[in-house]
């Protein structure tokens, strides 16, 4: 059973930039959080991690929420504000049965869906089009 660690993942910027999220304990539902730490505690990005099984099955879930903070000015007082917040919410379903070669291919071939090289993929999740 691997520890909570920091987990350190960079953006896909031109020059990327690595974002770091520490281990910030576990939730009710068994899940851990990792946050990013940012100037506002509303604006922190945050990872969190759960594994369990369900009937024959492992599920790990994985979830990335990643809020916009602007400044809100009400009678001159500035407050941070989250305008919008983007989250990614990957699950992975593995038979018991299943070996260990088989989760690592699967992984993987998913991750290796999500990188910048695979224009079908970008296209539908970054540019936000359909497919003809």
């Amino acid at each position: 059973m691997p520890q909570a660690t920091t987990l350190t993942v960079a953006d896909r910027k031109a020059t990327p930039v690595n974002h770091t999220f520490n281990p910030n304990g576990q939730l009710k539902d068994g899940s851990w959080l990792f946050t990013e730490t940012g100037p506002v505690k509303i604006g922190e990005r945050r990872f969190s991690i759960t594994t369990r099984k369900s009937g024959p099955n492992y599920k790990a879930r994985v979830l990335l929420t990643d809020p916009v903070v602007g400044t809100e000015v009400i009678n001159g007082v500035s407050n941070p504000k989250i305008l919008r917040t983007a989250f990614a919410d990957v699950t992975f379903t593995f038979s018991e049965n299943s070996s260990l070669a088989e989760r690592q291919d699967t992984v993987g071939m998913f991750s290796q869906s999500l990188l910048a090289f695979q224009p079908m993929m970008d296209a539908v999740l970054t540019k936000l089009e359909s497919l003809y």
